[in-house]
């Protein structure tokens, strides 16, 4: 009797080992004796369930714990458990007390023999598991395989698979719109025959190093050739995909996005700034007007920058400088790392010769907060292809990083505080149903000192700052020792100071016999306060910050149990984790004020909507934008904001989205158009984003209203055509200047050439100065005596009233004053120390304005004598039918013994305002009506070059009618006349010769067209007419005349 006694305790005692062991690997155990209908479990297994401990160990009693959607299955499971031998498993979920779902795996097997009269076996043992977290784990893996097969399938980039012999195992359908075959056909492909032949030697060799392990990706941008055998830009990126079988050779992933347009516009780039030089001056501006640092590295090494004043607001640096030796007033990080000299974005585009994009940094001043900026760095390339420095933008994006940081801090406290409510279950509910920092820490001391058997007890707070634990929660003390101890220095007592410092418990037996406390003060507390043993308990947050003490203390000398420590352990984590959360509280709710205050005082719209389109909030700026009120707008259909024509498409949209989830603009933005309260229609660039909240789904919209900004960019296209026109327009005038240099004075070609560019370009600068508005004459006539300036009011006098003249007629009298002045200079009046000039000029006012007229006079005396000329050169050209032609003047050139006299008289209207064009007739042909063979019509404004273009179709031995300088003397010539092909300038001043071009068209009679505009920007009657932009090679317009009109062209009767 005594040896089974003893074989029982001992199975008894394996069995409660056993149950302790599996509580400690985290599963429960049962015993089911079906024999006697009998079920034994351990405890861990009744906590797991959530079974009461008064509650019977019976299947009656677990049953009520399963979900019901589940509890069918499990009755089901149990019954063929009881009959059949073997061993089971099952999964299903149990509500726990507190509403709590959870998944448990019941694993376990059932023992025979089968009792024949019932058909059941004798015994069933098994074990109960928590299995959620594995459960979890699973589904959301699914969710991101199936997340990532739809960014596969959906992508606009596309996307390929190669295996280790570089065959296309499989692509998206991107990747096969973007090089043109079909998925079946790119399977038969070796990656490499998709190169382009320019780059394959550089490619297969990126693709050989990345398979042997010498480079770890492929970032490079290249041509594919597509199969209709266009080449296609990208960029692609290459990586190897994990080797999952260990054979060495991987499959490689590729994602490659069409950048042809990108490219394109880079090259057009190149060319536009090549053509265009003089759009420097309005791009600067332009460069200061945008909201954006804006940083030029004037060398490839970027050791000489040039910044635009936001830029130098933001980096405090000078608008031009030396890197070498400039003190470093702003630091710059990126991802917590200094950036060093020469990693910048501006040096690195710089350096490699490729755009860096989408860079965030962060700039630390000395004396101030920091600031986070966003932009893009791009290379700068000479005429050569070659990098020649770098230009980067950068928005600051302080206020959208401090934004993304508040949400960030948002949802990490929120994640802390679901956490911690998981943790602490249903441990304590009276915990969690207190309100306040103080009943919460109170509910833990009390159950505390209910646990421990304690007589009283303390939770106090740490300051670390201070060195000072104060109490927050109190049990057992009268108020008169609470007001004595209520905050303490811990340095006071540096037994429990180096206890709270290492966040180590200190247990205390008995203080009287302690070792560690023979300082006498310690009994003394200790009697004050009426405790002999007592237990001190860091509040250790996670991160290992100390919080504060949960202490308890006995009257009387007490030793703690390892169980009891264990316990005290829970309430400890309890209590930091209460502490936490009141501080996480607090700090949420100081993050919804600022993430409040940030979305109240945004300059943009943000309205959120629900999924009926019914208006939910709108923040102050949308009020401002749209005119309504925030309680007008509340309940309202998202339709009232839009233009009706709309409506339609944006009712659509949502019923779209709402049955298939498939979105156009969602989580991206666009530009739309907006209503406002007073019906007006305005553009803004609109985002909108969805969101969840308690089952029901939101939308978020951020309206931003770019009107100006609209109006801005129009403004800047204008001016950018207006400066190509202009520009050109001028270089054909220095192409006539050249040409017409070069045929009169070759022996000294390029002194006199500069010398009229030089004469060219001070009207010019006159012209830019005032807006070309126009100049004040005195200034023009001083501008090209400048060579003379020292001689302006001795030996040469001006004499006339105030005058401010046209920009036309500045440019042609500034040609003909510089070439009077040279002529003085070298052989008039300023080449004698003796010789004066008197400029003089004088308005004519009749009773008609029509009839005001203009008069000037170039008088030279006291120089050498004067011979009539030997030979016609340039300069007559531009003194006598150059000016004649470009003010419809009368000019009188004498050669007086005295000097030289120089006359001029012309309308006053062609002075001041630029002509009228249509008021006076062109120059009839020589020889009188022409007989149209070989007869071309010349219609342009600018009286050099029209007078070039004569000059080379003469020389190819074509009739010329012509110049007309407007629409009116056009019309005029073919009137009397008859051509056989015609040459127009687009631009004639104040109007277009549009109206000649249909007139032509009308007789049949083809043309070629001279301008200054880029062949996008002719205008609809010009198109599909043979163009030639100036400044214009005369044997192209030679051979485009031939090709019109043939070897036996004749002109159409009229």
């Amino acid at each position: 009797m005594s040896d089974k006694r003893t074989g029982l305790s001992s199975q008894e005692g394996a069995l409660s080992c056993f149950e302790l062991a599996s509580e400690a690997a985290g599963f429960g155990i049962y015993e089911y004796d079906i024999a006697n209908e009998k079920v034994r479990w351990s405890g861990y297994m009744r906590r797991l369930l959530g079974i009461a401990e008064e509650s019977k160990a019976c299947m009656d009693s677990v049953l009520p714990c399963i979900h019901p959607d589940d509890r069918e299955r499990v009755r089901g499971a149990a019954k063929a458990i009881v009959r059949t031998v073997g061993r089971y498993h099952n999964e299903f979920r149990i509500v726990r007390p507190g509403g709590e779902i959870r998944w448990i795996l019941d694993r376990g097997q059932s023992l025979g023999p089968v009792n024949p009269a019932t058909g059941k076996v004798a015994l069933s043992i098994g074990t109960l598991i928590d299995v959620t977290e594995q459960r979890q784990a699973e589904i959301d893996r699914a969710l991101w395989e199936s997340r990532f097969r739809s960014i596969y399938k959906y992508s606009i980039a596309g996307i390929a698979i190669t295996g280790p012999d570089g065959h296309i195992l499989e692509c998206n359908r991107a990747y096969s719109r973007l090089v043109g075959y079909s998925e079946s056909e790119l399977r038969e492909k070796h990656f490499s025959e998709l190169f382009h032949p320019d780059e394959y030697e550089e490619h297969v060799e990126l693709a050989r190093a990345m398979q042997a392990g010498e480079i770890s990706f492929i970032d490079v941008e290249g041509r594919y050739v597509h199969k209709s055998g266009r080449p296609v830009w990208t960029r692609k990126i290459v990586s190897l995909l994990p080797d999952e079988v260990g054979g060495g050779a991987r499959l490689a992933m590729v994602l490659a996005t069409d950048i042809t347009k990108r490219k394109q516009a880079e090259e057009a780039l190149r060319e536009s700034e090549k053509r265009e030089r003089l759009r420097r001056q309005d791009l600067e501006a332009v460069l200061e007007a945008v909201p954006a640092a804006v940083i030029f590295g004037e060398d490839r090494a970027c050791s000489r920058l040039s910044l635009n004043r936001m830029a130098e607001d933001i980096l405090g640096l000078p608008g031009q400088l030396e890197v070498a030796g400039f003190p470093k007033v702003v630091r710059v990080s990126k991802d917590g790392r200094l950036v060093e000299e020469g990693e910048s974005p501006l040096h690195r585009a710089a350096g490699t010769g490729r755009p860096v994009l989408g860079e965030d940094m962060e700039l630390h001043y000395p004396d101030g907060p920091s600031r986070f900026i966003h932009g893009n760095a791009l290379p700068l390339f000479d005429e050569k292809g070659g990098v020649r420095g770098a230009v980067g933008a950068f928005f600051d994006c302080t206020q959208w990083k401090q934004t993304e940081k508040a949400l960030r801090d948002s949802e990490a406290t929120l994640a802390r505080d679901a956490a911690a409510l998981r943790r602490l279950n249903d441990a304590s509910s009276r915990l969690w149903r207190a309100r306040d920092l103080a009943s919460g820490l109170d509910e833990v001391l009390s159950a505390a000192i209910e646990l421990l058997g304690a007589d009283r007890g303390v939770i106090q707070v740490y300051d670390a700052e201070r060195g000072v634990i104060r109490i927050a929660a109190v049990r057992g003390y009268d108020e008169a020792l609470v007001a004595a101890f209520e905050e303490t220095r811990i340095d006071d007592y540096p037994v429990l100071a180096e206890a709270i410092r290492n966040g180590e418990t200190l247990a205390i037996s008995d203080i009287l016999n302690d070792p560690r406390f023979v300082d006498p003060q310690y009994p003394q507390v200790a009697g004050v306060l009426g405790f002999r043993a007592a237990q001190f308990s860091p509040l250790v947050s996670r991160d290992g910050t100390v919080l504060g003490v949960l202490s308890t203390q006995f009257s009387q000398p007490h030793d703690l149990s390892e169980q009891d420590f264990q316990r005290l352990a829970l309430f400890v984590r309890q209590a930091t984790d209460f502490l936490e959360r009141c501080r996480a509280d607090e700090v949420r709710r100081e993050s919804e004020e600022r993430l409040r205050a940030i979305v109240d005082t945004a300059v943009d719209a943000i309205i959120v909507i629900n999924d009926e389109g019914l208006i939910q909030s709108i923040n102050p700026s949308g009020e401002r934008i749209f005119g309504y009120s925030q309680e007008e707008l509340a309940g309202q259909n998202i339709a009232i904001l839009m233009p009706e024509q709309n409506l339609a498409l944006h009712n659509n949209y949502i019923a779209n989205y709402l049955k298939t989830g498939k979105a156009m603009i969602m989580g991206s933005g666009r530009e739309l158009m907006h209503r406002r309260k007073n019906g007006t229609i305005f553009t803004a660039d609109t985002a909108i984003a969805e969101w969840h909240l308690a089952g029901k789904r939101y939308f978020t919209g951020t309206i931003r209203d770019i009107t100006e900004r609209k109006r801005h960019e129009e403004e800047v296209q204008l001016l950018l055509r207006e400066v190509n026109h202009r520009s050109k327009n001028l270089l054909a005038l220095v192409q006539a200047i050249a040409r017409q240099t070069v045929s009169t004075n070759a022996e000294d070609f390029l002194e006199r050439f500069e010398e009229r560019v030089r004469a060219l370009a001070a009207a010019q600068d006159l012209l830019v100065k005032s807006e070309w508005k126009g100049v004040v004459l005195t200034e023009l006539i001083r501008s090209q005596l400048a060579h003379f300036r020292d001689a302006i009011g001795e030996r040469i006098s001006l004499d006339g009233p105030p005058l401010f003249i046209s920009a036309p007629a500045a440019q042609t009298l500034a040609m003909a004053l510089h070439e009077l002045a040279t002529n003085a200079g070298k052989y008039g009046a300023l080449s004698s120390s003796e010789g004066t000039i008197h400029v003089s000029w004088s308005v004519g006012w009749n009773a008609s304005e029509d009839a005001d007229s203009f008069e000037m006079e170039w008088r030279e005396a006291h120089g050498p004598a004067v011979n009539a000329r030997a030979r016609e050169g340039f300069g007559s050209t531009v003194l006598g039918p150059m000016t004649e032609m470009s003010l419809d003047a009368q000019v009188q050139f004498d050669f007086e013994p005295s000097g030289v006299i120089w006359r001029l008289h012309c309308p006053l209207k062609n002075m001041v305002e630029g002509r009228s064009p249509a008021s006076v007739p062109a120059k009839p042909p020589a020889g009188g009506p022409q007989s149209g063979r070989r007869c071309v019509l010349v219609v342009e404004d600018e009286a050099l070059v029209a007078l070039e273009i004569v000059h080379s179709l003469r020389e190819a031995r074509f009739e010329v009618l012509g110049p007309a300088r407007s629409v009116a003397q056009a019309f005029d010539i073919l009137k009397k006349s008859r051509c056989s092909a015609a040459v127009l300038d687009i631009n004639l001043g104040s109007e277009t010769s549009e109206a000649v071009a249909v007139e032509l068209n009308r007789r049949g009679i083809p043309f070629v067209i001279v301008s200054g505009y880029s062949l996008d920007q002719l205008p609809q009657a010009f198109e599909g007419v043979p163009a030639l932009v100036k400044p214009v090679r005369p044997d192209l317009l030679k051979k485009e005349l031939n090709r019109l009109m043939g070897d036996d062209s004749r002109c159409p009767a009229i």
